[in-house]
C-alpha cells in the first residue's frame, strides 16, 4: 500500500517539477527586456553563457566526469555549441532587444516544427503530407507577426527574423545532439555544448565586459542579469535532465506548451505588453502546427488502423 500511494506522488513531483521548468524558462524573455535597460544584449550573453558554463563545468567534473573525451568528439561538442548556444543564443538575445517579448515568446514556439524540417531534411524523419500541412500551419502563424508588422528591415521586423533564426539554429541542434547522445551522457553534452559555446561568442562579447568595468552600472540593476543566468538558464537546465530520468522526453515536451503562456503573463506582468489580435492568431496557427506535428504518427497509426478494419469487414461480407 505504501508503494501504491508513493508513486502518484513521485509523479505529481515530476509533474510538478516540469510545471516550474516551464515557469523558469517564462521568465527568460521578459526579464532580459528589462535587463536590456542597463546593459548591451552581448553582455547579457558573455554573462548567460560564460557563468553556465562554469557551473555546468564544476558539477560535472564532481558528478559525471568519465575520463578524457576523445578529440573527434570534442570537435562535434564544436558544432553542437555553436548551433545550440553560439548562434542561437546571439541571434536570441539580439532578437529580443529588437521586438515584443511576446512576439519572441509566440515565435520561438516554432522550434518543434523547425526540428521537423531537419529532422526530414537529414532523413531522421520520413516526409508525410500531415507533417506538410504543420508546417504549414506553422510558418503561416509565423507570417502573422512578420509580415502583418511590415517586412522592412527595422524595429521589430530584424528582431521577429532574428528570433525565428533562434528557432532553427537551436532546431538543428536539438536533431544533431540526438545523435551525440546515443553515445554521451545529457550532463556531459549539455556541459560540453555550453563550454564550447562560450568559446564561441567570447570574441564577440569580451569587448562588453570592458566597458561595463569601465562605466559600472549600480547595483540596484544587477538582479535582471542574475534571473536570466540563475532562473532564465541554470535551474531549468538542471531540472531539466533530472525530469529526463523519470519521464520520457516527450512528455517532457507536451509541458513545453506552458512556456509561451507563462511568458505571455509575465511579459504583460512585468512590461505592460499587450496581447495583440494578430499574436493570438499566430499563437494558435503555431500551437495547432506544434500539436499535428507531434501527434502524427498517433494519427496516421489510427487511420491504418481504421482502414484496415473497414477492409476486413468488407471482406466478410
Amino acid at each position: 500500500m505504501k508503494n501504491a500511494n508513493e508513486q502518484p506522488a513521485g509523479r505529481a513531483k515530476t509533474y510538478l517539477m516540469l510545471v516550474s521548468i516551464q515557469f523558469f524558462w517564462g521568465f527568460l524573455t521578459p526579464v532580459a527586456k528589462i535587463a536590456f535597460r542597463h546593459f548591451d544584449p552581448m553582455f547579457i550573453i558573455f554573462l548567460r553563457v560564460g557563468i553556465s558554463s562554469f557551473f555546468f563545468y564544476i558539477i560535472y567534473r564532481l558528478m559525471f566526469y568519465e575520463g578524457r573525451t576523445a578529440g573527434k568528439d570534442l570537435l562535434k561538442f564544436a558544432a553542437l555549441g555553436f548551433f545550440g548556444v553560439a548562434a542561437s543564443q546571439v541571434s536570441f538575445i539580439n532578437g529580443v532587444a529588437r521586438t515584443t517579448s511576446i512576439n519572441s515568446l509566440i515565435i520561438l514556439a516554432t522550434i518543434p516544427i523547425n526540428t521537423l524540417i531537419f529532422s526530414i531534411l537529414l532523413k531522421k524523419e520520413r516526409f508525410s503530407f500531415l507533417k506538410f500541412f504543420a508546417v504549414l500551419l506553422g510558418f503561416s502563424g509565423v507570417f502573422f507577426i512578420v509580415g502583418l508588422e511590415g517586412l522592412s528591415l527595422t524595429g521589430n521586423t530584424v528582431g521577429n527574423l532574428l528570433i525565428l533564426l533562434s528557432s532553427a539554429s537551436y532546431s538543428l541542434y536539438l536533431v544533431l545532439s540526438k545523435i551525440a547522445l546515443k553515445k554521451h551522457e545529457p550532463f556531459k553534452l549539455l556541459t560540453f555544448v555550453f563550454l564550447f559555446g562560450f568559446l564561441e561568442v567570447l570574441p564577440f562579447s569580451i569587448f562588453k565586459v570592458f566597458e561595463i568595468t569601465k562605466s559600472p552600472v549600480a547595483f540596484r540593476f544587477w538582479w535582471a542579469p542574475m534571473v536570466v543566468v540563475i532562473v532564465g538558464t541554470l535551474l531549468p537546465n538542471m531540472l531539466t535532465i533530472i525530469a529526463l530520468k523519470n519521464v520520457k522526453a516527450s512528455v517532457v515536451g507536451v509541458f513545453s506548451y506552458l512556456e509561451p503562456l507563462f511568458g505571455v503573463i509575465l511579459s504583460i506582468i512585468l512590461l505592460g505588453e499587450r496581447l495583440k489580435p494578430n499574436n493570438i492568431i499566430a499563437a494558435a496557427f503555431i500551437l495547432a502546427g506544434v500539436t499535428i506535428a507531434s501527434v502524427e504518427e498517433r494519427i496516421v497509426k489510427k487511420l491504418k488502423s481504421i482502414i484496415a478494419t473497414r477492409k476486413a469487414v468488407y471482406e466478410q461480407l
